[in-house]
Formats: C-alpha cells, sequence, structure tokens
C-alpha cells in the first residue's frame, strides 16, 4: 500500500481517536466534583501547544488530516480547563485576562495580521512548552502521590497520537521541528503513562 495512503489513513484515525481523548478525564472531574491531581498549569501550556500547532498547519497550508486532532484537542482543553477552573474556585482577573489574550492572539493569526514569519518562531518554542508541561504533570502526579482524577485512557490516546504523527509527519510533511514536537511527546507520555499506571496500583492497593 502507498505510504501516502497509510499516513491519511493513520491522521483520520488519530483524529477519531482524539475526538474523544479528553472526554473520560472530563467525565472523572464531573462525576467526582473535584480536579485532584489535574495540573492547570500543565492544561494551560499544553493548550497554548495545541492552539500554535493547529494555528502554524493552517497558515502553512498542511493538509487538514496532518494537524486535526490538535483542534479538536484544544476545544476539548478549554473545557477541561473551564471545569478545574471551576471546581478548583481558580476564576480570577488573571485567567479572564490570559483567557482574552489567547481569544486575541488566535483572532490575529487566523486573519493573518500575525505575520507567518512570527508564528514560525512562536511555533518553535512549542517543544520546550511540551515539555514543560509534561514535567509539571509528572510533578503533580509524584506530588499528590496518587493518581487522583487523572485518565489513563486519556494518556494512552496521547500516546498512540504521537506515535502515529511521527509517521504521518515523516510522509507528508518533513517538518523537523513537528517531528521533534511529535518524538518529545512519545517519551515524556510513555513516562506519565507508567506513573498513572504506579499510583492507580497503590490506589487500589490502600482500597483493599
Amino acid at each position: 500500500m502507498d505510504l501516502l495512503i497509510i499516513s491519511k489513513l493513520l491522521g483520520t484515525v488519530t483524529m477519531v481517536m482524539c475526538s474523544g481523548m479528553k472526554l473520560p478525564q472530563v467525565w472523572n472531574i464531573f462525576r467526582s466534583r473535584s480536579a485532584l491531581g489535574v495540573s492547570l498549569s500543565s492544561l494551560a501550556l499544553e493548550l497554548t501547544c495545541y492552539t500554535v500547532g493547529s494555528l502554524y498547519g493552517f497558515r502553512r497550508g498542511y493538509p487538514f488530516t496532518t494537524y486535526g486532532e490538535l483542534v479538536i484537542l484544544l476545544l476539548q482543553d478549554l473545557a477541561l480547563l473551564a471545569m478545574v477552573v471551576h471546581y478548583e474556585g481558580m476564576l480570577s482577573a488573571t485567567v479572564i485576562a490570559a483567557f482574552i489574550a489567547y481569544l486575541s492572539f488566535g483572532a490575529v493569526t487566523v486573519t493573518g495580521i500575525l505575520p507567518l514569519s512570527i508564528l514560525q518562531i512562536v511555533f518553535s518554542f512549542n517543544l520546550p512548552i511540551s515539555i514543560v508541561s509534561k514535567l509539571a504533570q509528572i510533578r503533580t502526579l509524584v506530588s499528590a502521590g496518587t493518581a487522583g482524577q487523572i485518565s489513563l485512557t486519556t494518556w494512552i490516546i496521547a500516546l498512540l497520537g504521537c506515535v502515529f504523527r511521527i509517521f504521518t509527519t515523516l510522509v507528508e510533511t518533513q517538518d523537523m521541528i513537528v517531528l521533534s514536537n511529535y518524538a518529545s511527546g512519545v517519551f515524556f507520555n510513555v513516562i506519565v503513562v507508567g506513573l498513572i499506571i504506579y499510583y492507580q496500583g497503590k490506589d487500589r492497593k490502600k482500597k483493599l
């Protein structure tokens, strides 16, 4: 089978998987009325990466199948952030100002007001931001000493999505900045998945 066809299929599969990736996490928080174990800073940084990645793919004219899940995930992250802010009582003027700044950045980028050259520079920071995001979640997990309301399913899907995206990037765009982001995602997602499995095991033993 042609590599491009396989890439398109994997891209579609990735988007389908990610369409519900955050839903288990949303359900866990909604059911428990708690965001225990979920890092607000990690979510905010992750949302930044998804947003910048989506805008970058759109402005570069890449096929939607190479970045479409980022659009889906940023919408889910917005919902998660709203839930964390609500259940943890974090709503403040700072949070509102940050949201307004977020919407403004999206508007000037989509409309082309922000030059593509500037967006490329911004996108180059996605890798360190993504790493910091994952480290924030790892720190929250270790500090809490429990998996809390973190969904293992969500993180496994994230891991598989990054693996698939390495293939689609190599086949369709050969964009090394994008590739490095997904390679980093595989590495850190493996760590987070491992920690969740470890702490969920400890949590089950405590209940016995």
